[in-house]
């Protein structure tokens, strides 16, 4: 992973400007096939739930793709990604996709 080779990691969207702001870079920009962001699935009580890359808090609701998140019962459909074909909405997918791009943060 990119980020942390650059002592970053996958970025936590936790704000609707945040969001929103990221959408529009990669509209703009044409990131194709899309990118990943940070957040993981976390269980609760045996139900799974989307939390927020490594600070464990519940993910917000505001921005998911019509029908997301789908938890899927086998697999490792455990992260985010912002799909272009999907207008980049947040979209649970498996791990596993080969996606050279992903949007990062760091502390400074």
């Amino acid at each position: 992973m990119k980020c942390a080779s650059m002592g970053g990691f996958l970025c936590n969207i936790d704000e609707a400007h945040e969001n929103t702001y990221i959408r529009h870079h990669l509209s703009m920009y044409q990131v194709s096939p899309g990118a990943w962001f940070g957040f993981e699935r976390l269980f609760v009580s045996q139900r799974p739930q989307m939390g927020l890359g490594f600070s464990n808090k519940r993910c917000p609701k505001f921005d998911w793709y019509a029908g997301e998140p789908v938890y899927h019962q086998k697999g490792d459909y455990n992260c985010g990604i912002f799909w272009s074909s999907y207008k980049y909405h947040w979209h649970v997918d498996s791990c596993t996709p080969v996606i050279d791009s992903e949007i990062s943060e760091m502390s400074v």
